[in-house]
């Protein structure tokens, strides 16, 4: 199953080499998320970190400035018992305004 989203990614990594004769082939994208407020404990966003089918997702788009607002393809992948979403292909649409400098 797949669906699509809008988020602003704030940032990017990949890693496609081999470490201790293994080969990885690993990426993620990091996209500002809104805090849930409703216990009025948090107020704001934070970036999450969301994991990459593969490095060549991350690779298509580093050429890019970020933070960028992307459309996102989640793929849901279900192991044993367990279900999560990876990101399968991301798109950027326009640029968002960066945070400012402390």
């Amino acid at each position: 199953m797949q669906t699509k989203t809008q988020a602003i990614v704030k940032g990017v990594s990949y890693f496609d080499g081999t470490i201790d004769g293994k080969q990885l082939n690993s990426a993620s994208i990091f996209v500002e998320e809104e805090m849930d407020s409703k216990s009025g404990t948090s107020k704001g966003y934070r970036t999450v970190e969301h994991k990459c089918m593969s490095a060549d997702v991350v690779k298509r788009v580093m050429h890019n400035d970020f933070p960028a607002k992307c459309e996102i393809l989640l793929e849901l992948l279900v192991k044993k018992g367990t279900q999560s979403f990876m990101v399968a292909d991301i798109r950027p649409i326009s640029s968002a305004n960066p945070a400012p400098k402390q």
